[in-house]
């Protein structure tokens, strides 16, 4: 897990880094097309204010303290992976690395278990600041009940994570 826990990462500075890291690689994949070739991409607002920027701030609000989203959490995703390769979001790893990996592993995982469904292990281990394999260790002592394979029931994972602070209410 990266040092930063996920309470304390700054959405706006995330937004900001991610937007910028996506231009950087369109700049890149143009050189790869045509070496010599110029591009000039103009974002007239701050990085953050883009709907990237702007979703990527949702997210890791919403990850962070279950802050309303105006959309549902499947367009956020969509505006994510237009643009975010593996090496920017890395969710759907057995343990994510990246700031922005660790936020939509841990979105899906509050979405999942405010719906009732099974929560994927990686997105509680993300959603509740420690390593998937503790996680998973849970899980197979019985402390967390495996719904299926990899997925945690969703009365465990909130039982679970109020345990440790972080509150997730069942929608009804």
């Amino acid at each position: 897990m990266p040092d930063t826990p996920l309470r304390n990462l700054d959405p706006v500075a995330l937004a900001r880094d991610t937007v910028q890291t996506a231009l950087d690689r369109a700049h890149t994949m143009v050189m790869a097309i045509e070496v010599g070739a110029t591009i000039s991409i103009k974002v007239h607002a701050p990085h953050e204010a883009t709907p990237l920027g702007h979703a990527i701030q949702c997210l890791t609000r919403y990850a962070q303290t279950g802050a309303p989203l105006d959309a549902p959490l499947s367009e956020y995703c969509i505006t994510l992976v237009a643009v975010c390769s593996e090496e920017i979001d890395d969710s759907q790893s057995r343990e994510p690395k990246t700031d922005l990996g660790r936020i939509i592993a841990a979105a899906q995982a509050r979405d999942d278990a405010e719906r009732g469904e099974p929560v994927r292990i990686v997105g509680l281990a993300c959603l509740g600041d420690v390593i998937p394999r503790y996680v998973r260790r849970l899980s197979e002592t019985g402390e967390l009940r495996e719904s299926e394979r990899g997925y945690v029931r969703s009365d465990d994972a909130r039982r679970w994570l109020s345990a440790r602070g972080i509150v997730v209410e069942r929608r009804r």
